[in-house]
């Protein structure tokens, strides 16, 4: 461990100067290894929910389960709040930010599943509902990726 005050003042600039480039390098590397871990998504699951709806409430835990289990792959997890006005304004525009208007007219209203979408074609992979247990939720989503 080196002692500030054993070094001579005019040497302090440049170990100040080393520390900087040094710690401006570290930060750099980190912030590139962060943009090159985030990708676009591949599959968009999306949820159509509602605190009223008793199918949503089944679910809410397994679209849990699914992202925590998806968790690092290219799967985008979303959830369309139907639960009242505000909400589903909200959601509809989310949808349209993501590309999905055709998703949300053909489905807006209907509660209780759970769509995985291909993020390029914008095309329904497959429908989930209450009906299917985790496991089968789990290879419809792998199949998916």
């Amino acid at each position: 461990m080196i002692r500030l005050k054993e070094i001579p003042y005019e040497r302090l600039a440049c170990v100040v100067l080393v520390a900087v480039a040094i710690t401006a390098t570290s930060l750099s590397t980190a912030q590139t290894t962060r943009k090159a871990s985030l990708s676009s998504p591949e599959v968009i699951a999306v949820k159509f929910h509602a605190d009223w709806c008793g199918s949503c409430r089944t679910m809410g835990p397994v679209m849990t389960d699914l992202q925590n289990k998806f968790d690092g792959k290219p799967a985008l997890f979303v959830t369309f709040n139907l639960t009242n006005q505000s909400s589903s304004h909200q959601s509809e525009l989310h949808a349209a930010a993501l590309g999905l208007q055709d998703l949300w007219a053909q489905n807006a209203g209907k509660t209780g599943k759970i769509y995985l979408i291909d993020a390029d074609s914008k095309e329904t992979v497959a429908t989930l509902t209450k009906n299917d247990d985790f496991k089968a939720m789990g290879a419809a989503l792998s199949g998916a990726l």
